[in-house]
């Protein structure tokens, strides 16, 4: 486990476990959600922190000549260390034999985490060492702690998608997000501005995330709002994928600011 500090703002990522961020805090409040049962089981996906999806977000789907489980190869993999300091810490993964089985492109990844005195910021640099273009998708999957009894929702998207009714068509979004459903499960589309906001997080997204997904149990201690790249199905469907030439790289990044 590695642990990053800058003034009342500190954050911890395990490299061995998916590059993962486990904790986020600003002068001893956490803000993220944690399931240790499942991080202490390395057979287990964590459910908790901030898992990274690359190369698809969300399920795969059927049809495609790709093998890979619920948001991609890289939440599963340890992550090499590449350099660090006291407020932050460079992680790459590269493709190996087992990975070019499921997706056949020649990637590194290279992750700077990097707390501030506003919170964490996670660059973000696909390479891809490839003869062919390589298409993916890319995104985060953030537990946030939030006081349910304070919940507010600042969400700059035109359209919504209940993927807990498939066959419902997109629907134009309000500004409400019900807080009583069993499963809350939306895509969110149309993003018109760089950030969101959940109560007193602030999260900001470059120009390579047009949707957000909401995920959300009733009765517990989260509440998920997450930057996708693409779609659900987006590498099966061809929709909406970011594309690397052979040889090329691509920058994101994605800021959590606490308020």
């Amino acid at each position: 486990m590695i642990h990053l500090s800058h003034g009342g703002i500190s954050a911890r990522v395990a490299p061995e476990r998916g590059a993962l961020v486990t904790s986020l805090q600003r002068d001893g409040r956490e803000f993220l959600y944690l399931d240790k049962s499942t991080f202490d089981d390395p057979g287990k996906n964590v459910r908790g922190g901030i898992p990274i999806l690359f190369p698809i977000c969300g399920p795969l789907g059927e049809g495609t000549g790709y093998d890979m489980p619920q948001h991609g190869l890289a939440r599963q993999a340890a992550w090499s260390v590449l350099g660090q300091d006291t407020g932050w810490v460079e992680l790459g993964l590269r493709a190996d034999a087992e990975t070019l089985k499921r997706f056949p492109w020649d990637f590194e990844l290279r992750f700077r985490f990097m707390v501030d005195e506003q919170g964490l910021s996670l660059d973000q640099l696909f390479l891809n060492h490839s003869q062919t273009e390589m298409p993916f998708q890319t995104g985060l999957h953030p537990y946030f702690a939030v006081d349910q009894a304070r919940l507010a929702w600042d969400l700059p998207v035109t359209s919504k998608r209940d993927n807990e009714k498939p066959g419902d068509p997109v629907q134009p979004f309000d500004g409400n997000v019900p807080e009583d459903w069993p499963v809350l499960d939306w895509e969110l589309a149309g993003v018109k501005r760089p950030w969101a906001d959940l109560q007193d997080i602030r999260l900001h997204y470059d120009e390579h995330y047009p949707y957000l997904v909401i995920w959300h149990l009733r009765d517990k201690p989260f509440w998920c709002l997450e930057p996708w790249s693409g779609p659900r199905f987006g590498l099966r469907d061809q929709r909406d994928l970011l594309r690397v030439c052979a040889g090329g790289s691509l920058s994101t990044q994605v800021r959590i600011q606490l308020l």
